[in-house]
Formats: structure tokens, C-alpha cells, sequence
């Protein structure tokens, strides 16, 4: 197989300057500080690595803490318990109850000092409207003082915040994504995506700017109950709501293509859905084809509502390739699965939710190889209901086998009723870097499993594939709280 090209560089090394431009001061969307200053002796950073260790942080979030206040898990040292941030022990005011601080989570570098940020949703703050969270990544962790503004939603009762990814312009401008579901014009819940730029110089945020499905460029209409940007994974948008003909909540998939944000917008689009030609399947009422993405230069969606056969919501994922994240060609289904599919282990039953969640990782063993993990959180096991499955297949020459994955078969701890493993799976990093060793990894929620007598305390598995060594789970240390539900958001 030929090898996927690797981006340019992990970090973009800017020069540090003796003094920051200030921000212009900016109201409504922004709150706080206006300034950002970089932090110094980020010099060996990994990709979504927050101190410059050389190894990317685990970031769990926990918007269910205290009363739904929220928080974030910083896994510093995966052998050890985590570092848990609130609003407030990050220098914020303190979030009310029910804000949901830690819906999204993402962790990127935003002014290229070698450190990542920790940037977190809280989309029901301000009465539903949401909020972002910038917080500064330093040699010694999170800085607790604020040095980004809180970006603060322009629309009300717009969920701000409910997703977050982030991309690149033609010309290669870094964008953050904000998805805000719940955006009400024209429609109620018809919902919108905010476009953030980063100044090259300081890392300064830009005043965000809303695009819809009635944007010029941007295909489909923006229609009650779509949510559009509910899902985000980079340049690609799940819109799982959305109706196709008469097909309700059948679901697509928008390719945002952005050639600029600033001074000028400059995007178009193309969707695309199961009865778009040369995507397997056929349209059909509660799909929700896009309910899940992982990937870039590989893509992977997963249609978790699909019927196979007299099978209701047995599941599938596609597979496809996209050679050119800002070109409009080449575009393409390389594949789908269900779970009965050739080499696909286990049979389709209904409501296995097959696709509900999926990651793809790459591993270098030799050549080229990538592994592909889906979730089926409905799955039922030698009889224990919904006790929850994650497929893996190897793809494009991976060493690691086919298999599937569940309680005391490649994961530890017992099978449990109702615990819904493969919920939720996140990989460690991106789909293009690896750990020194050669090595990919990947977190596996089962949020609803009981944990040291508490109910629906829920659990984060950490799998890490390596060519060496072959394949390691664990399960993360953390304090069990109950129905904290832990394990349902992982930081990207």
C-alpha cells in the first residue's frame, strides 16, 4: 500500500517574541483576558501534548461532575491517577450547576510554542447559549491563571460549545471548530458551526463567525431539528439528523471545504448520504448515517440506526478515503461493514448499534497498516444484554489481528449487564502520529458500568497497540463517583 503522507511538521516553531501585540479589546463573545502569552521550554512536544513531555496527554471529560458543574480528567502519567480541572481551579469563574463544563474536549496548540491548549465546551452555560474554555499548556501543566478570553456563545440557547475539532484553510490557517446544535435561525435546532482563526504571531482568538446549511457554498437547507454541528471531526461534519427525502433522520455527512476565514470568507461544500452514488445502502428513517467520525486522510462514519435485513438498529460503518482535505475531488467510498460482513467476527443482531462509535489508528509495522475500531455498545455476550463490543479489523497491511473485543476477551474486568462497552472510543494523539515505540492508542468508555459499589460510575479502558509488544489494556485509575457516568467524552 502506498504511504499516507504525513503532515508538514507537528509543531510549527515560531519564533518567541520579547513582548505580545495586544488584542484589541473585543466584547460579547469574548470575556477576560485579551492577551495571550506563550509559554517558554516547550521544546519536545508530541501532538496533543500539553507539558512537552514527548508523550500526548489522555483528556476525559466529566461534564456530569458535581451536579453537572463539570470537569476534565489530565491524565499527566497513565500509571497514575488523573489531574481533575474544574472552570474554576483554571482561574475561571466557577460554572453553575448544569453547565456541562467538559462536554468537548479538544487539545491543540494554538500559538505554536510547543505546548498544547486545553480547550473545553460547556454548552449549556448562560442559560444554554455555551461557552469555550481556553486553558494555556506549560512544561508544568495547565496554567491556572487565564490567559485566553472565554469565548461566549453570539446566539441564545445555540448549545455553543457541544462539539469542538479543527482543521486547516487552503493556505493553511489553523481553524477551531465550534458546534452549536442548537442554533434556532431560520429553525428551531437547525443549528450552526463557529469558524475560529489563530493569529500566527500571538495565538490571539478571532471574533468566531457562524456558517449553516443556508450559507452560501454549503450544501442541504437548514431545517427544525437538524442539528448541524453536533458532530465534528476536522473538515467533516455528521449531520445524523438530518432528513433525506422523506427519510427522517436518515442522516449525511458535509465536507467543509475552507480556502479562507480571514479577511474574507471563502468555503463550499459537499454532502454526502447513503443515497449518494457509490455509498452502500439505501436512506431510510433513523439511520443516522454520521453519528459518529474518526479520521482524516481515512475516514470512518458510522451509521449505528441502520437495519440488516429484518434487524433493527443492527449498525454499519463506511469507510472512505479522502485524499485532499481542500480539494474537491477524489472523494470516495472505499468500503462498508456490518457485522456480516466477510471477516467481520460475530453476527448483526438488532440494536448491537454496530458504528454507534468508531477511531482509526496508524501503525508503521514494517509497511503501512491501519486498524479500525468500531463500537457496539447493544451488543449482547454469551447471554449478558448490552454488555457491549468493540470490533477491531485490520486494514491496509495492520499486523494486529481481527478480532472482537469485549469484558475478560482482550479487555479486562468481567462481563456486566447493561454497561454498553464501545460507547464512546477515542485514539490517543491523531490518526497520524505514533508513540516512539511504533505504537497507537486508544481509549474505550463504558460509561453505565458499576465500579467499587457505585452505580453507573462508569470506566475508561486504555488500549495501546504496539508492533513490539502487541496489544496492552488497562483500565485508568480514578476515583469511582456515582453515575458520573465517566468515560462518555474524550478529549481529540
Amino acid at each position: 500500500m502506498r504511504r499516507t503522507p504525513r503532515r508538514a511538521s507537528r509543531v510549527n516553531r515560531r519564533s518567541l517574541p520579547a513582548l505580545l501585540t495586544a488584542l484589541a479589546a473585543l466584547t460579547g463573545w469574548l470575556m477576560g483576558p485579551s492577551t495571550p502569552a506563550r509559554a517558554v521550554d516547550c521544546e519536545y512536544p508530541a501532538f496533543g501534548d500539553i507539558n512537552a513531555d514527548g508523550q500526548p496527554e489522555l483528556a476525559v471529560g466529566v461534564p456530569t461532575a458535581a451536579d453537572g458543574k463539570g470537569a476534565v480528567d489530565i491524565y499527566y502519567d497513565r500509571t497514575l491517577p488523573p489531574t481533575r480541572y474544574t472552570a474554576a481551579s483554571l482561574g475561571f469563574t466557577p460554572s453553575a450547576i448544569g453547565e456541562g463544563f467538559g462536554s468537548s474536549v479538544l487539545i491543540r496548540d494554538l500559538d505554536g510554542d510547543g505546548c498544547s491548549e486545553l480547550i473545553v465546551g460547556a454548552p449549556h452555560a448562560d442559560t444554554g447559549a455555551g461557552r469555550v474554555y481556553v486553558a494555556r499548556g506549560t512544561p508544568s501543566g495547565l496554567a491556572t491563571t487565564p490567559t485566553w478570553p472565554v469565548l461566549r456563545s453570539p446566539a441564545t440557547s445555540a448549545a455553543f460549545g457541544a462539539a469542538l475539532t479543527s482543521t486547516y484553510t487552503a493556505d493553511r490557517r489553523f481553524v477551531l471548530l465550534i458546534g452549536a446544535p442548537s442554533y434556532d435561525e431560520p429553525a428551531a435546532e437547525s443549528g450552526a458551526i463557529y469558524l475560529v482563526t489563530t493569529d500566527d504571531a500571538t495565538g490571539a482568538l478571532s471574533t468566531p463567525i457562524a456558517i449553516t446549511q443556508d450559507t452560501p457554498g454549503i450544501p442541504g437547507a437548514s431545517e427544525q431539528g437538524d442539528r448541524f454541528g453536533s458532530v465534528l471531526n476536522g473538515n467533516i461534519v455528521g449531520v445524523p439528523d438530518e432528513d433525506i427525502g422523506t427519510a427522517v433522520d436518515a442522516g449525511s455527512i458535509v465536507r467543509l471545504l475552507i480556502k479562507s476565514v480571514s479577511p474574507t470568507l471563502s468555503i463550499s461544500g459537499q454532502a454526502w448520504n447513503q443515497n449518494s452514488s457509490g455509498v452502500s445502502g439505501t436512506a431510510e428513517t433513523d439511520d443516522r448515517f454520521g453519528a459518529a467520525l474518526s479520521g482524516g486522510y481515512y475516514l470512518l462514519v458510522g451509521v449505528p440506526g441502520e437495519n440488516v435485513g429484518s434487524l433493527v438498529d443492527a449498525g454499519m460503518v463506511h469507510l472512505f478515503q479522502q485524499p485532499d482535505m481542500n480539494g474537491a475531488a477524489g472523494f470516495r467510498q472505499l468500503k462498508s461493514y456490518t457485522q456480516d460482513s466477510a471477516g467481520v467476527p460475530g453476527k448483526s443482531e438488532a440494536h448491537d448499534g454496530f458504528g454507534t462509535a468508531v477511531a482509526i489508528g496508524y501503525l508503521e509495522s514494517g509497511e503501512s497498516g491501519w486498524n479500525l475500531w468500531i463500537g457496539s455498545p447493544g451488543e449482547t455476550i454469551n447471554g449478558v444484554l448490552h454488555a457491549g463490543s468493540v470490533t477491531r479489523l485490520a486494514f491496509g497491511g495492520s499486523r494486529l489481528p481481527t478480532t472482537s473485543l469485549y469484558a475478560g476477551h482482550g479487555l479486562p474486568g468481567t462481563l456486566q449487564r447493561q454497561t454498553i462497552i464501545g460507547r464512546t472510543l477515542g485514539v490517543v494523539g491523531d490518526d497520524y502520529i505514533m508513540e516512539e515505540d511504533g505504537s497507537t492508542s486508544l481509549l474505550i468508555g463504558a460509561p453505565f458500568t458499576d465500579r467499587d459499589g457505585k452505580v453507573t460510575a462508569g470506566i475508561v479502558i486504555f488500549s495501546r497497540y504496539s508492533f513490539g509488544s502487541g496489544p496492552r489494556s488497562v483500565v485508568l485509575a480514578s476515583t469511582a463517583v456515582e453515575q458520573e457516568l465517566y468515560g462518555s467524552v474524550f478529549g481529540g
